[in-house]
């Protein structure tokens, strides 16, 4: 299964600096293939036998928490969750310029109360569709 790993807060402001080769080394070392760093981002792609996105989360943690001194929160997706955003396809009654920043976030956990930005969102790519 092919998944992304969006690790939050290294390499901001000159904290929690990871170079992008130790990352890759320890995704391998994690028994991880095809890994592939985006940018200086903490963005990462790789291959994995497993299917339970959960303990991939806690088992890259663990593993840069011990290696790297530091915590690192992993929000994981496989490839069909990114695959099914990009058919939704919310911005595309956006007209696009220079000036124009487009972003999609991801949360960790489903959220245990209604957030009103994302209900005032989803009612307008809704609407728009």
């Amino acid at each position: 299964m092919i998944y992304a790993a969006m690790l939050r807060g290294i390499n901001v402001g000159g904290h929690h600096k990871i170079p992008m080769a130790d990352l890759r080394r320890e995704f391998t070392t994690l028994g991880f293939t095809n890994v592939t760093t985006l940018l200086n981002s903490g963005n990462v792609i790789f291959n994995t036998s497993s299917d339970s996105a959960d303990k991939i989360e806690i088992k890259i943690e663990k593993r840069l928490q011990n290696v790297f001194g530091f915590s690192v929160p992993v929000i994981l997706r496989d490839a069909d969750e990114i695959q099914n955003i990009i058919k939704l396809d919310p911005f595309k009654k956006i007209k696009l310029t220079k000036d124009i920043r487009l972003y999609v976030s991801f949360l960790k956990h489903k959220p245990t109360k209604k957030i009103k930005a994302a209900a005032y969102f989803r009612r307008r790519i809704i609407q728009n569709n």
